[in-house]
């Protein structure tokens, strides 16, 4: 009997997993759910890295197997409510199915094909760089050497596998392949170029036409992507709350507050400070952190948290936020996709607490100026406005931080030249305007150099900009 099967995501994050109907009613399941790093503590290093379900295959059995496009497999056991085998192949895939009297699965990518034992996952065979040529359908075998590969395959003829069913013969163990010559447009529909049919055992190939599909499975001649299995297109419906308690319980870290003073408070980031400094992996569920903040059991904003202890300036936070804000950006690569802890603009919100509450953490907010996503997080362009208009400048580090958020394209520069002016000379800005260009230069990010004297004259026509620009530009 084979189980019904639907795709959920999660309203908050983006996970996605399944649901299964049983005799008892629906279970939910996130197979691909991992924690750590892969190769580091509390990670296998060969962990899955994805949170997503992209196909799902009702086995004759009663059980599932799930899989990602990336080569991740999880066969979850509806009996014992959980993920009874795992998997991973070296492959894109585009298609599985089942052969239920051989206990095989079968699955392909464009030009591979792998033979499962549908109890273990375990390989049981395997065939590379498919392709269709004029003597029929030929691939590799891992066991076969270089010779025999150049010997089996001719170069140039390759076409997309399009499809791998099992044959209907109990009897027998064979398989249906179907090739598509590429259109004229690579991505788009292919022209069919008849069906093979495979012996597993002996090695043997025929060649059919394509009408020979519905004598060979009992359905008309399958649309491109196969005919087995269930896939994920589009994004998926929210889950029911099942699912949604699901995801908060294991893709999410959840923190308790005390209560709603200050102390607790400060508890709370002292927490988050210990752990991102003494347990940073342990945080990663499938590359991300999503802190989840409870207090007396709802649901807590910590953004909001953050801005009411900006709002009503408990300073003893700053040390605590600093703590969190350098480990955090120690640990991870940065840039576009690789900020673990942008959930609801978290890591943002702690820093614009850091520098309301202690405006010299020019160190902090540069580190994280290097490693962010700038480009996608919101306060990216008001935040050093808001800072100005309320710490200003400062000294000549705060001047030269100025120059270089202005390097950054974080803020006009109108402002900071006229506090700048206030302070420091001419001459002494185009010192420090140089200082930070060629830093920029060699860490290599900056949107501005040579142009830099041209941004400060278009930002400001007074003395000071001018002769700041022509020192600069003289000594660029």
């Amino acid at each position: 009997m084979l189980a019904e099967v639907a795709f959920y995501r999660a309203e908050t994050i983006f996970v996605f997993g399944l649901g299964i109907r049983t005799a008892a009613g629906w279970r939910y399941y996130l197979p691909f759910i991992t924690a750590g790093r892969p190769g580091r503590a509390g990670a296998a290093p060969d962990a899955c890295r994805v949170s997503t379900v992209d196909f799902a295959l009702p086995l004759e059995d009663g059980r599932v197997l799930a899989a990602t496009r990336e080569g991740d497999l999880a066969l979850i056991d509806l009996r014992a409510g959980a993920v009874a085998a795992r998997g991973k192949l070296p492959c894109l895939i585009q298609h599985l199915t089942e052969c239920p009297h051989r206990r095989e699965i079968y699955l392909q990518d464009a030009h591979s094909l792998y033979v499962l034992d549908a109890q273990t996952l375990a390989v049981i065979q395997s065939w590379h760089e498919i392709e269709q040529t004029a003597a029929g359908w030929a691939g590799y075998t891992a066991t076969e050497d270089a010779a025999a590969r150049r010997a089996k395959i001719r170069r140039g003829t390759l076409e997309r596998l399009d499809l791998i069913e099992p044959v209907r013969d109990p009897g027998h163990g064979k398989l249906a392949a179907r090739f598509a010559k590429p259109g004229p447009d690579a991505y788009g529909p292919g022209r069919h170029s008849g069906v093979y049919v495979f012996d597993i055992a002996t090695g043997s190939i025929e060649r059919h036409r394509d009408g020979i599909m519905t004598k060979l499975f009992g359905v008309p001649p399958p649309r491109a992507g196969g005919i087995a299995g269930l896939t994920c297109e589009g994004l998926p419906d929210p889950g029911p709350p099942a699912f949604q308690a699901l995801v908060e319980r294991d893709a999410m870290v959840t923190l308790q507050l005390a209560d709603a003073g200050r102390a607790a408070a400060m508890a709370l980031l002292a927490e988050i400070a210990d752990r991102m400094e003494r347990s940073f992996d342990a945080l990663l569920i499938c590359d991300a952190i999503h802190f989840r903040v409870l207090l007396h059991g709802a649901p807590l904003d910590l953004c909001g948290l953050l801005d009411r202890i900006e709002r009503e300036g408990w300073r003893e936070a700053a040390p605590l936020l600093r703590r969190s804000l350098l480990a955090y950006l120690n640990e991870i690569e940065g840039g576009e996709g690789a900020m673990p802890w942008s959930y609801q603009g978290q890591a943002l919100r702690a820093l614009r607490t850091l520098v309301m509450l202690d405006p010299d953490s020019h160190d902090v907010w540069r580190h994280y100026v290097r490693k962010g996503d700038m480009e996608h997080e919101p306060e990216s362009l008001t935040l050093y406005g808001a800072y100005l208009a309320r710490h200003g400048a400062g000294g000549e580090a705060g001047i030269a931080f100025g120059i270089a958020m202005t390097l950054q394209g974080r803020m006009p520069a109108a402002r900071l030249l006229r506090d700048a002016e206030r302070q420091v000379t001419a001459e002494r800005f185009a010192e420090l305007a140089l200082a930070e260009i060629t830093a920029a230069r060699a860490e290599q990010y900056g949107a501005f150099g040579e142009d830099y004297p041209d941004y400060l004259l278009a930002q400001s026509a007074s003395k000071f900009a001018r002769t700041a620009a022509d020192r600069l530009r003289a000594a660029l």
